[in-house]
């Protein structure tokens, strides 16, 4: 998970705080800005846009049933764009609009941070589902953090399993954990609700055709899985 936050004093410093799936975090700081308003802006609309991102891609990935798709920072900015005003195309827009009265130097260092967090879901995207067993909350993310860092073994599991309902794709949301994806899952199930008397898990589903389309981009040993 990325979050941003700004450190005050003389300069106004964005930073970017990355908290890898069972890692320690890591601080960087992006850039100097030049006042406390468009250093809060900034942070903010970053955060937004890092943070509701795992919903936009699942709407990319979900727009053809059935067809993994190949997703590039620009084929995702062109089909936002095809939307109208969509969700990605007005965060970026946001973000913008927050700099543009700022020195070049940090324009373009916010433009990069911003290429980086797009940048970062380039290749096929997997769509993946969660719910509570109660149906009380659902989410939808896309797969493809977890897969970039899962075991060959970790991967077959998956697909042994048939790509969902079972223990393998249990492993996502847990390594997820609380990142933007699977937050409100996890957020609901510490609350420990039950059903009929019992406690209340969850089911995760991968979508198969997508995952074997990564698999067969990133993992070609384990295409015949």
């Amino acid at each position: 998970m990325t979050t941003y936050t700004v450190l005050s004093g003389k300069a106004h410093r964005l930073l970017r705080t990355s908290t890898p799936a069972g890692g320690a975090p890591v601080s960087t700081v992006v850039t100097t800005l030049p006042d406390p308003g468009t250093a809060d802006a900034v942070a903010a609309a970053l955060t937004d846009l890092t943070g509701n991102l795992p919903t936009v891609l699942f709407e990319v990935a979900a727009a053809d049933p059935g067809r993994p798709t190949a997703v590039t920072r620009a084929a995702l900015t062109a089909y936002d764009t095809a939307r109208g005003d969509g969700p990605l195309t007005a965060r970026v827009a946001r973000i913008g609009a927050a700099v543009a009265t700022c020195p070049d130097a940090v324009r373009r260092a916010v433009r990069d941070e911003v290429a980086a967090v797009l940048d970062g879901y380039d290749g096929i995207l997997v769509p993946a589902t969660a719910h509570s067993d109660d149906h009380v909350v659902e989410v939808r993310f896309v797969a493809n953090p977890y897969l970039a860092t899962a075991s060959d073994d970790q991967i077959r599991w998956i697909v042994e399993e048939g790509f969902g309902d079972g223990d393998a794709t249990d492993q996502v949301v847990y390594a997820l954990g609380d990142g933007p994806a699977t937050a409100p899952l996890c957020a609901y199930l510490r609350t420990l609700p039950t059903s009929y008397g019992a406690p209340v898990g969850f089911t995760c589903r991968i979508d198969p055709a997508a995952m074997r389309a990564w698999i067969a981009a990133n993992r070609p040993h384990l295409a015949d899985a």
